[in-house]
């Protein structure tokens, strides 16, 4: 049994807590109430969650729990401003809390040092400014990389946020997130604009671009990628729109999109997997939907009602 925590970004929303067992079950344990919660990281016994407008102006801000032994979350801090505007990521590390600010084009090391994004991509629409969407330690645990959807633009840090290096995916296909493969040597975006996944090479400080490829099987323009995993060799993107989970190979030079997984919901922003458990958040239909693979084949095992469930994660 483990505890699974879902993210309801409402104004009367919050942390959802349930237990989840071996045969995809989940049984609700407790709420604890937050105002329009983005997404949320564990780190060393703790819950650290980002709420989108908890001031009076547009600043995001950033709490924390304690984790009690049962996992429920307790003794919330002062909610504290990410000093920019719809936080949407955070990385949590001994080498610091670091925030990507979607709106304002910053990305901060809490609670006071920030950086700003400047630029834009090809995509009036969607580009016309800088948009950091993910940030996260690289796994040689020297740097700190950030996607900027609007710069198509994955960019290294050191830990003061001086810039190391910068790479792109193809233009007006918006990096979004990004997972490093199990031995640190490759990274991989889900590119949300196009839908795309990107493959890099990774040493020290530096990525290379490889590969892209789409992540669905017929063109489909309004379909975006959101959540990218890496399990078991593979990599799993969602897309938003046909509203599937894409399942993908990697043979060090080239992608190859294997299946897709449709997630019984609508929108996939969220997702992660537990041995052949696939939980996914469907933001627009209110669902989490518990997926089990095998064999290359998804069936629906569970599926719950949340309000806007956003983000999704295990203790």
């Amino acid at each position: 049994m483990r505890n699974l925590y879902i993210a309801s970004c409402t104004e009367d929303g919050g942390v959802f807590r349930y237990s989840f067992d071996h045969e995809g079950n989940m049984k609700f344990q407790d709420k604890v109430s937050l105002s329009m919660p983005m997404y949320m990281k564990i780190y060393d016994e703790k819950m650290y969650a980002l709420l989108r407008a908890p001031f009076d102006d547009d600043r995001s801000g950033l709490v924390t729990f304690d984790i009690e032994n049962t996992g429920a979350l307790i003794n919330p801090s002062e909610i504290v401003s990410t000093m920019g505007e719809v936080a949407c990521h955070l990385s949590v590390s001994q080498k610091g809390i670091y925030v990507a600010n979607y709106i304002s084009s910053t990305v901060t090391k809490m609670p006071s040092l920030k950086v700003f994004h400047s630029g834009k991509g090809v995509n009036k629409v969607r580009q016309s400014v800088a948009h950091p969407h993910f940030v996260s330690l690289t796994p040689d645990n020297k740097y700190l990389c950030v996607c900027d959807l609007g710069l198509d633009a994955v960019i290294t840090y050191d830990w003061d946020l001086n810039e190391i290096s910068r790479t792109f995916v193809p233009k007006g296909h918006g990096a979004r997130h990004l997972v490093f493969s199990d031995d640190g040597k490759y990274a991989f975006t889900a590119n949300e604009i196009m839908s795309t996944v990107t493959a890099f090479k990774y040493y020290d400080g530096e990525f290379e671009c490889i590969d892209t490829i789409s992540g669905i099987k017929e063109e489909d323009l309004s379909s975006t990628s959101a959540a990218i995993r890496y399990n078991n060799g593979y990599i799993y993107v969602s897309n938003r729109g046909n509203d599937t989970i894409s399942k993908i190979s990697f043979d060090v030079n080239r992608l190859e999109l294997m299946e897709e997984y449709f997630v019984y919901g609508k929108s996939p922003r969220d997702f992660i997997i537990h041995n052949d458990y696939i939980i996914c958040t469907n933001e627009l239909s209110n669902t989490v939907s518990v997926l089990c693979e095998k064999d290359n084949k998804v069936t629906l095992v569970n599926k719950i009602n949340i309000d806007r469930p956003l983000c999704v994660t295990f203790l």
